[in-house]
């Protein structure tokens, strides 16, 4: 089976989701996470996922497994031999404005929990899904309106999303803006007002990753969205607006967080 991901288009002509259909080993992935809201299908046997601070969660042939945006992971083969997988990246803002129409105003989106669902009929729909692109893709978009309205109905937390920590905020938004720059951790402690240990300690019980980690994770997302958005750059101009010293520790990186080369990836579209 070869590597296969498909994006589809909103009627505004943005991509709402992208779509990846893959055979996987799952043996050789980083901790990592997504700035998309995602869903996941096995179509045999059973992975681990192990989320920051949950249990190893098992993800059967009978559920479906979610990762909210910005959660670090890491998916773990029980068995040996690669399984066929369904993966949709949803992006945020189409999902929030779904959440919008339930919840009213809501300033980010709501998280869902519990992040591997034992629901056999949704997870049949998303299937269905997969099998029916090509057809009618704007049909496509309403019916997975549907189904996340659904799954926000039932899954979504609203209490979780008000505890949002100052200081995590903080850090977010100062790596947001330094991201293509050589981030120093001592001066941007300094610039918060916090320690550089503190720091580090509330970002480990916060993402389970030190800042350092989660500024890659952030740079990989952000080459991600250049892949998406800038079709013509090469990789060497993305490596440098995502902030990568070099192209060969950008590309080493992608793959591992993604298990698809950047320009895989970028071949897709």
């Amino acid at each position: 089976m070869q590597k296969e991901i498909i994006k589809l288009y909103d009627k505004h002509h943005n991509v709402f989701v992208e779509i990846k259909y893959n055979l996987e080993t799952f043996k050789h992935f980083a901790k990592h996470s997504h700035n998309t809201f995602n869903i996941s299908i096995i179509e045999d046997e059973e992975i681990g996922i192990w989320y920051h601070n949950s249990s190893t969660q098992i993800l059967d042939t009978k559920s479906i497994a979610i990762y909210n945006p910005n959660q670090i992971h890491v998916t773990q083969n029980r068995g040996f031999k690669p399984i066929p997988y369904i993966n949709f990246h949803f992006q945020v803002d189409w999902c929030l404005n779904i959440q919008k129409t339930i919840f009213g105003h809501i300033d980010s989106l709501l998280p869902v929990y519990p992040f591997v669902i034992h629901d056999n009929k949704l997870r049949d729909r998303l299937i269905s899904i997969n099998k029916n692109i090509g057809q009618d893709n704007f049909l496509i978009e309403d019916t997975l309106k549907n189904i996340l309205t659904e799954l926000f109905q039932n899954y979504a937390q609203q209490e979780n999303s008000r505890s949002s920590h100052a200081l995590i905020k903080k850090i977010e938004n100062y790596i947001k803006a330094h991201l293509n720059q050589k981030i120093d951790i001592e001066k941007m402690a300094l610039e918060i007002g916090y320690s550089s240990a503190y720091i580090n300690r509330v970002f480990k019980q916060h993402y389970g990753l030190a800042p350092h980690a989660f500024i890659v994770d952030k740079r990989i997302q952000k080459a991600k969205e250049l892949i998406l958005t800038n079709p013509k750059l090469s990789l060497t101009d993305i490596a440098y607006e995502a902030g990568f010293y070099d192209q060969s520790h950008f590309i080493k990186r992608f793959k591992k967080a993604y298990s698809l080369s950047p320009n895989n990836y970028k071949s897709s579209g």
